[in-house]
């Protein structure tokens, strides 16, 4: 889920993206969970795991596997709590809030520790959140991209006229502060037909309407299974939101993004200046980004804004380019909070003066390839070939520099769900072997170069699915525990002068 191996220690920032505000208030293990999503096809989930409460959060993990069931419920969505009379077990049943109702069933059986202390800070909790339940979560649903369009296809769909879904799509660029992408504008990349989104809309519209939506969420194998095939265009900056905990941080800290533009307008900054130099050659093959186009102004907000926010960081170049791409499937604030957690979160240290996250990940890199791809190592080595050189940028742009925009979305999508790094290490491992014959009869830095730059102007939805398949499947073994082992060796090796693996 993150890039720290798990520690028995909870921590709420780096392990379920919470505002640094939030603390633990308590946890239970061995709890029984029941989901019942009050369906036509009375559909439920049960789930052995965890729970964990913060002062506005309810936070679950099943044991075995998170991906099986996890969500991180604002308490502002509880809209009832009921404690079932039981003599021998604990039992309380939460109602969620939405059209239709999902209810929470939480066992705390014999195994369980603090039952009646959950229930105690459970309920002192939900009463403090009163208010928020019913004058600013509402709102705050109200203007989720999922919401409003779930609301248009009910009332379309009541009128027999479901060929209006997209009228109502935006056509200015004020549209932008308000969680509207400039794909909603300007198209979004890649073919619809070959990315299959009428299915894969109808699929995640069905998703959201079962599982919730915005911080209320219910994520399960559904949910993970469509991601891993690709979240549909018009969903895709709020699941992303979601999945980087920029959706919690927008919460916490409303109207902060526009102070901040606000009270630096008239400033200026090395950053600043930077941006100005970077702002107008982002993403030039996307119409949004071209001269006097909407994108232009919105990077330009969303860089500035950061660089006032964490002067430590400030501008470093390619987060220009990530930020660009965040645009064409989300809102300003959203951008600007999601390049927040990439930067201080996801991808620590890759956007710093120093750039010393990116140049330790460079050094696991090569390190991976000698031990997953030892011919192609023994030929870079033989060679004197700079390969990581060349990789910097894929890992930078997280691949928006090489490859299509509609592919490199994909490889986001899966990004925010694997907490980062791992998969720019296995995407890039991917490339290295498929393009492996090729390489291995190269004897320079400028050939390989050639190669790569052939591989990625030619990259099909075939060419885009096999890299994906070669990253999952054959480095799929590739995990946190090991990058955190090699992370550790490389850094005493440091200190030590020596390298020995």
């Amino acid at each position: 889920m993150n890039g720290k191996v798990k520690q028995s220690a909870v921590d709420l920032e780096e392990d379920f993206k919470l505002p640094i505000t939030e603390f633990l208030i308590v946890t239970c293990k061995n709890v029984e969970m029941r989901v019942e999503f009050n369906n036509e096809n009375n559909e439920h989930i049960n789930s052995i795991g965890t729970l964990h409460l913060t002062p506005h959060y309810l936070i679950y993990r099943d044991y075995k596997d998170y991906q099986y069931l996890n969500y991180t419920i604002h308490l502002g969505n509880v809209r009832k709590m009921e404690k079932v009379n039981n003599s021998e077990q604990l039992m309380i049943v939460l109602t969620l809030s939405g059209e239709i109702k999902k209810k929470l069933l939480i066992r705390f059986n014999k195994f369980t520790q603090n039952g009646s202390n959950f229930i105690i800070n459970l309920k002192r909790c939900l009463v403090n959140d009163i208010d928020i339940a019913k004058n600013i979560m509402p709102k705050f649903n109200d203007k989720l991209m999922t919401s409003s369009y779930i609301k248009n296809f009910n009332e379309l769909l009541n009128k027999n006229n479901l060929l209006d879904i997209d009228s109502s799509k935006p056509d200015s660029k004020n549209e932008l502060n308000f969680g509207l992408g400039l794909g909603s504008i300007y198209g979004f990349p890649g073919d619809k037909v070959i990315t299959k989104q009428e299915v894969k809309e109808k699929l995640w519209r069905e998703l959201f309407v079962k599982n919730g939506s915005g911080l209320q969420i219910i994520k399960n194998a559904d949910f993970y299974k469509l991601v891993r095939v690709g979240i549909c265009d018009i969903f895709r900056g709020e699941v992303w939101e979601n999945l980087s905990g920029a959706m919690y941080q927008k919460f916490q800290q409303p109207g902060i993004y526009k102070e901040i533009l606000e009270s630096n307008m008239s400033k200026h900054s090395q950053a600043v200046e930077d941006i100005e130099k970077d702002v107008k050659r982002s993403l030039p093959e996307y119409s949004g980004f071209l001269e006097n186009a909407a994108g232009i102004d919105s990077l330009r907000n969303v860089l500035v804004a950061y660089s006032w926010k964490n002067p430590e960081v400030g501008y470093c170049q390619a987060m220009n380019i990530v930020a660009a791409e965040l645009l064409i499937y989300m809102g300003e604030e959203e951008t600007f909070w999601c390049i927040s957690q990439l930067c201080e979160n996801y991808l620590k240290g890759y956007y710093s003066k120093n750039m010393e996250g990116i140049i330790l990940d460079q050094q696991i890199l090569e390190i991976l390839i000698r031990e997953k791809i030892p011919v192609l190592y023994s030929h870079i080595q033989r060679y004197d070939i700079q390969i990581t050189v060349m990789t910097l940028s894929w890992f930078l742009s997280l691949f928006t520099t090489v490859l299509p925009l509609e592919y490199s979305a994909r490889i986001m999508d899966i990004f925010w769900v694997n907490g980062g790094r791992l998969t720019l290490f296995q995407i890039s491992l991917a490339i290295l072997k498929i393009c492996g014959e090729n390489l291995l009869l190269s004897t320079d830095d400028a050939h390989f170069v050639t190669i790569f730059r052939e591989f990625f102007n030619n990259v099909t939805h075939q060419k885009f699915q096999r890299i994906m398949v070669t990253a999952f499947k054959e480095f799929g073994v590739i995990d946190y525990k090991l990058i955190n082992q090699l992370t550790a060796e490389i850094e005493q090796s440091d200190i030590h002068g020596k390298w020995q693996r």
